[in-house]
């Protein structure tokens, strides 16, 4: 006779083994994985073992359009990195043309400033020459 405790824990034995998988059907329109690693000094590599797996996991070169396609997208990002590029220029020469500005402006308040000092010396300079004249007018 078996006990009712016995029979429930083998059931629950037989519930907690792991069920053998079914192996995944490919599904051709869902999402594949690709990992790759850029090295830098060789862009061609990266971009080989992409094409490499697209032709692969795809059918997008079994259409003729598909050079142009690629040649096409190069093509903007050529010219993308070139407005990047000229961008950055424009960037950088502007900030020089502003100190350049600030440069020639504080030369110019110097100018002033020292403009104004000797002034005002010469000013102080020239007031006891006036007053000896005066005198030498009042003496005569």
């Amino acid at each position: 006779m078996a006990i009712l405790s016995d029979y429930r824990g083998d059931e629950q034995q037989q519930q907690q083994q792991p069920q053998p998988r079914q192996p995944q059907q490919r599904q051709p329109n869902a999402p594949k994985t690709f990992n790759a690693t850029l090295d830098p000094s060789n862009p061609l590599g990266f971009l080989h073992s992409a094409f490499e797996f697209v032709s692969i996991e795809s059918d997008f070169f079994h259409n003729d359009s598909s050079e142009k396609e690629v040649g096409g997208l190069a093509r903007k990002m050529i010219e993308k990195h070139r407005e990047e590029q000229e961008k950055k220029k424009r960037i950088e020469e502007e900030k020089q043309r502003e100190e350049l500005e600030k440069k020639k402006k504080k030369i110019e308040e110097e100018k002033r400033e020292k403009d104004a000092a000797l002034a005002q010396t010469q000013t102080e300079n020239e007031a006891p020459v006036k007053e000896e004249k005066e005198e030498e007018k009042k003496e005569e």
